[in-house]
Parts: structure tokens; sequence; C-alpha cells
């Protein structure tokens, strides 16, 4: 009889004592939870493969994990005592996949108590790919730029090639690797240097040799230039022959190194028509003679061939209108003339003066 009526104590109105024992459960927690102080750390994710497989796309470097517990526990907590593992070993086929983070604690964790770990980021989206390798070769890569007049023609590497391996899809797309940057500042002889592979992705794996040595091979730069009005010279025209007018003028293409072709001028370039085969007058289509310097190769000349007129050589006769007047130096006074020989005078008398001609005045010796 004791025992029915002490359960029916118990019993008696008990949905309203559940409810009354929950609100003081929860008041207490409450409290408690109240009481307890937090720290934050942010844990650094590890990811666990088996090498078969590798994330392809960018995933956290950390999360932030929040302790909470009493004062005394939690001045006693590091972020050491906690660790975040992604573990992708279970993974072999190519894909998406949301992983969930494994919550590693230490042994200093285990005893503490009241104790509440709250990771802020549950699951990790990832993209797998197979991973795969091979053997590409090496590419230069530069800074600055060699003297004017002069540029790389060729650069090999020891050794040639290096061994990449990473996601499938990124490694079929790979067909060479840029070597360090190599300085060509002010360079015109060919050089060597050692240089290195900077991997700038977090996804590809370089294999690096112990050394890498780049010869480097510096050219002079060649080009074309264009001189143009160019004055075309005549040679062996027979006296009596004479161009019509002038000749035209030509353009001409050269083709050389840069330095010499920039400082090359138009007046030192020759053009010649030869006329030794031509005897008469006449309109000729005439090839051209070129002379240049032996350091430039004639790409072209326009016109390669020019029209010229032949003529006779036109000589001017200029006749005088203005007649002759006597000068006054060849008149004599004739009154003293007489053909008595007694009257010259007594100096001249021996002088013979038969042969003189006296014509109107003039005396012509």
């Amino acid at each position: 009889m004791k025992m029915n009526h002490f359960f029916s104590k118990i019993t008696h109105n008990l949905p309203a004592k559940i409810i009354s024992i929950s609100l003081a459960i929860i008041l207490y927690l409450s409290n408690q939870m109240l009481t307890l102080e937090t720290k934050n750390f942010a844990i650094p994710v590890t990811v666990k493969e088996t090498g078969e497989m590798v994330i392809t796309n960018t995933i956290p470097q950390t999360v932030q994990v929040s302790l909470k517990s009493n004062e005394e526990n939690i001045s006693n907590i590091v972020s050491s005592d906690i660790s975040l593992q992604l573990d992708t070993s279970q993974y072999l086929e190519s894909g998406k996949y949301e992983i969930p983070l494994d919550l590693i604690t230490s042994s200093n964790l285990v005893s503490m108590e009241p104790l509440q770990i709250e990771v802020m980021q549950k699951t990790i989206s990832v993209y797998l790919q197979k991973r795969i390798g091979k053997w590409v070769s090496l590419v230069p890569d530069y800074i600055g730029e060699c003297e004017h007049g002069y540029q790389v023609s060729k650069v090999s590497f020891v050794p040639e090639n290096v061994y990449v391996s990473g996601p499938e899809l990124n490694i079929k797309s790979i067909s060479d690797i840029k070597a360090d940057k190599i300085n060509l500042t002010n360079k015109s002889m060919s050089f060597n240097t050692e240089t290195f592979i900077h991997n700038f992705s977090n996804v590809l794996n370089i294999e690096q040799p112990e050394k890498i040595m780049a010869w480097i091979e510096i050219e002079p730069v060649y080009q074309t230039k264009v001189f143009s009005d160019i004055i075309v010279q005549s040679e062996n025209l027979i006296d009596t022959l004479e161009v019509v007018g002038e000749l035209p003028k030509v353009s001409i293409e050269l083709y050389g190194k840069q330095l010499d072709i920039e400082s090359y001028k138009s007046s030192l370039i020759n053009v010649f028509v030869d006329f030794s085969e031509i005897t008469e007058e006449g309109e000729y289509e005439m090839p051209l003679r070129i002379f240049v310097s032996q350091r430039f190769e004639t790409k072209s000349l326009s016109p390669s061939k020019i029209p010229v007129q032949i003529q006779v050589v036109q000589k001017e006769v200029e006749e005088s209108t203005d007649s002759k007047e006597p000068s006054d130096e060849n008149i004599v006074d004739t009154s003293t003339i007489t053909e008595d020989k007694n009257t010259l005078p007594t100096e001249d008398k021996n002088t013979d003066t038969s042969n003189a001609t006296i014509e109107k005045g003039i005396i012509s010796e």
C-alpha cells in the first residue's frame, strides 16, 4: 500500500513535473554557458591524399574554430591542441565533392569539462582530377632589351626539359615551362647564365633540376630601307648624241644590318645608265646599273628600266648682224704720201713702201 501511495504521488500531475524539471535543467545549463569563456582560433586545413587525385580548386587555408570552457580551462588551451583534416584519399574519380572536415583534438582537451568546440565550416567543396605527369621543354622569359641594333636569335637550356605533374586537364594543356627572367639589358654579344624555375601554380608540381644553364645567342638586327629620289647618271654616250631632258629619278630598297642601314646615306648610292651601245638618235628603254656598299643586298629597284630619248647634238650658229667699223689705229693721214721720193723723210728713205696697199684710207698689213 505504501508503494502504491508513493507511486501515485510521483505520477500525480506528471506533465507539470516533467516541464518543471526540464526548465530547471535548461536554466542550469544556460547559467553555466553564460559563465563560460570563449576562445577562437584560425586552424590550418591539412589535406590527406593518396597522390592519385589532386585538388584543382582553391580551398580555404584556415577555418575558424570556437571553444567554450571555464576560465581555467580556456587559459590552458592553445591552437596546437586542435587540427582540421580534409581527407580525399577515399575519392578515386574526377568530380566535385562536399568533403567534411575532420576535427582532431589533443589529449589535453579530452579531460576538460565543460568544453564545447564548434567548427564554423563543416564541409569544403572540392574539385578532384586524376594526377598525371609529363616532360615539357623550357622556354625563356626576359627583362630589359638588347643594345640597339641587336636581338636574341636563339636560347638553349641544359637540361632542355623538366618533369611536371598535376591535374590531368592542366597537364594536357601545358607544352612548356618558362624559366626565370633573363636580363638582356644592353647586351650585344652572346652569353650564358644560370637560371631557375619559379612555380606560381598551387596545383602543379615541378621537379627542379639542381642547376639550369641558359646559353643566349645575340645577333645584329637586319632590316630593309627604301631610298628615294636617287639621281641616275649617264655614261659612255658618244659626243655627237645627247639626252633629251632629264633622266628620271629612281627608288632603291636595300637590306642589311640595322645599324649600317640607318647610317647609310642616299648620296653614297650610284645608279648609272650605260649608252655605250647607242649610236643613233631615237627612243630607248634602258636598264640601270647600281653601285652600293657590299654590306647591303639590293631587294628592289623602281623602276628597273627608264625611257630615254636620244638626239643628235644641235650646234648653234650665231651670225653677227653688226658690220665691222674701221678702228682709229688703222687710219693714217695719206696727205704726206707722194709719188715724189724727194719729199720723203731722210731716215725713211731706204724703206720700201712699194708693197703697201692703200684702200679706203686703211692700211692692211
